[in-house]
């Protein structure tokens, strides 16, 4: 039986049993014409992107400057031939209709994003997997198959199904969110990922727009993104994290990554910083406030001595979305959604932004604020970007001095629950089950993306010439 009579007989099977394919693939597969244009739909990348897509009729041939790969997409019965790309080229049939699996969680996102989450089969460290349509059917990913059609990854293999998405944090937050638009490619999906990605870029510009708008002539916030590694005191500095706090309409703390060995030395360094973020690992039942105090340093003395971000209670976490094991959605989703992540921002300097708005990722750890627990039956498939509308809103409203994030300031940009939009369920369909006082259950998901705590250092009080200091016992 030849292989056009074999792809004929699977897809009237496949339309016996219900399974539909895109009409472009039955088109083009199995009843090819040629000089038609079987990818009508297309999507384009900015100069600055790591990624570039040339179309024709029957393939898409896309390149990966970082990676120095190329793709081949063809939707033809055999892949085309004499096309002028490397020796080493990824020939993938288009559309995917194979199971998905991803080596970096964050794919998970981008997937959402043009509704193709639930064809992802199979994962690394699937107890990672925050997504609840995915959390009772992803399975284990050991390796390439024949039941795979395409693996994404962020470290590049030679495997013919690997794809890598090369995301960095030295790449901007809407940089970071066009890979929507790559993910699409393999899917014929590409006026989903254009809807996508242009109401995300209109969604953060207006986010960006209003901080400016209202702070320009006002005294703006510092904000610290940390991270203790088990050696060494980090204050980060990189293109994704210091694009967030500008467009927040925040001062970051320093624009240079900075690392102290010297626990003194990070205290003053941060010290009159307004908001602290958070992003070192713990291990999931170590994760108190005390534990915390004490691995920075930090008494609790409500006196000069002791930072603001500790006495007004402004030390934040990415821990506000979980799945029921504890795994933090922020990794499978924060970068596919950086309007969200602004808004989080934004709001958590002034709880007023957006009236009834609660952060989606940001959790205030300092005021024992507990996460809200994703659950399997809150699924629903896709996810939308945020709606923003330009406008002033009021300044004069300081995050974490009261601890009150309720109220109204006649800002109506949105008026849903971060949570609906975080997860795209429309009406704020998750449920808040399993959510209690302190239940503060963070998880690794992926080492390369997160700082690992080692060790935690004992601190002890000390007196030197008459000053009481904080300092690190050696271990």
């Amino acid at each position: 039986m030849s292989e056009v009579m074999f792809k004929r007989i699977l897809l009237a099977v496949l339309l016996v049993l219900g399974v539909s394919l895109p009409s472009t693939y039955a088109q083009c597969s199995t009843n090819f014409v040629n000089g038609t244009d079987y990818f009508p739909s297309k999507v384009t990348f900015d100069g600055d992107s790591d990624f570039q897509v040339t179309y024709y009729n029957s393939y898409k041939i896309v390149n990966n400057t970082l990676a120095n790969e190329t793709y081949v997409l063809y939707c033809t019965a055999y892949s085309p031939t004499n096309i002028g790309v490397p020796s080493n080229a990824k020939y993938i049939q288009v559309p995917v209709v194979k199971s998905i699996a991803v080596t970096d969680i964050s794919a998970i996102g981008f997937l959402k994003a043009i509704g193709m989450e639930k064809n992802v089969t199979y994962a690394t460290n699937p107890e990672n997997v925050t997504a609840p349509c995915l959390q009772q059917s992803i399975s284990n990913f050991t390796g390439a198959s024949n039941q795979i059609g395409v693996v994404f990854t962020n470290t590049p293999a030679a495997d013919g199904s690997y794809v890598t998405l090369s995301l960095s944090d030295d790449m901007s937050p809407l940089q970071k969110a066009d890979r929507v638009k790559l993910v699409s490619l393999f899917f014929d999906k590409e006026d989903e990922a254009n809807t996508y990605y242009n109401a995300t870029q209109t969604a953060y510009s207006c986010h960006a727009q209003n901080a400016k708008i209202s702070l320009q002539d006002k005294n703006k916030k510092s904000i610290a993104w940390v991270a203790y590694d088990g050696s060494a005191y980090n204050i980060i500095a990189d293109s994704y994290h210091m694009n967030l706090t500008q467009d927040a309409g925040a001062l970051p703390l320093t624009t240079k990554a900075t690392s102290y060995t010297n626990l003194n030395d990070f205290q003053t360094a941060v010290f009159n910083v307004d908001f602290l973020i958070d992003l070192t690992y713990f291990d999931p039942n170590q994760l108190t406030w005390s534990n915390w105090l004490k691995l920075f340093g930090y008494v609790e003395n409500d006196d000069d001595n002791t930072p603001d971000f500790i006495n007004k209670k402004r030390v934040y976490r990415i821990g506000g979305l979980q799945n029921p094991s504890g795994h933090e959605d922020w990794f499978e989703n924060a970068e596919a959604m950086p309007d969200i992540v602004l808004k989080d921002l934004i709001s958590i300097q002034y709880p007023l932004y957006v009236k009834s708005y609660r952060p989606t990722w940001l959790l205030d750890f300092a005021a024992a604020e507990p996460p809200t627990i994703v659950n399997a039956t809150d699924c629903v498939s896709g996810q939308s970007p945020d709606t923003c509308t330009i406008g002033a809103f009021n300044v004069e409203d300081d995050g974490g001095d009261d601890g009150d994030n309720n109220g109204d300031d006649g800002n109506d940009s949105n008026g849903s629950h971060g949570l609906a939009i975080g997860l795209g369920v429309a009406g704020g369909l998750l449920a808040l089950a399993s959510i209690s006082a302190g239940a503060f259950i963070l998880r690794k998901k992926y080492k390369e993306k997160f700082f690992e705590l080692k060790e935690e250092p004992s601190v002890q009080l000390t007196e030197v010439n008459g000053e009481i200091r904080l300092t690190q016992i050696k271990q």
